[in-house]
């Protein structure tokens, strides 16, 4: 019997996760870590809404439709890559945006005009 193996996928989206992790640790952006982890939420929640329709077969795209179901019902809905790819989708936006606020980029002073 062979051990159990995270997917490449799997492995990325955790790799993502850390980098993340380190940059908020060593401060690259100057915003603390309840606004991190806040803006990190936002950002994997609308990532997942992107990535939402990435690779789905329907059951009409299948031609076998179950009664009392709907046509547009997914066959294998593969929750795990779909977090997977989120995580790694969300991390890459996050860390963009981290380093954005780095280089002021994107002020967080408020200046009326």
């Amino acid at each position: 019997m062979t051990g159990w193996r995270p997917s490449p996928l799997a492995m990325a989206a955790l790799a993502s996760l850390v980098a993340v992790a380190l940059l908020q640790r060593f401060r690259v952006a100057p915003i603390g870590s309840v606004l991190a982890f806040a803006i990190y939420f936002i950002v994997w929640w609308v990532s997942l809404f992107t990535v939402l329709p990435f690779g789905v077969r329907t059951q009409s795209d299948d031609g076998e439709v179950v009664q009392g179901t709907s046509a547009g019902a997914p066959i294998a809905p593969r929750f795990g890559r779909i977090a997977a790819l989120t995580t790694l989708v969300a991390s890459a936006v996050f860390a963009v945006l981290l380093l954005a606020l780095r280089l002021k980029l994107i002020p967080l002073e408020f200046s009326p005009r």
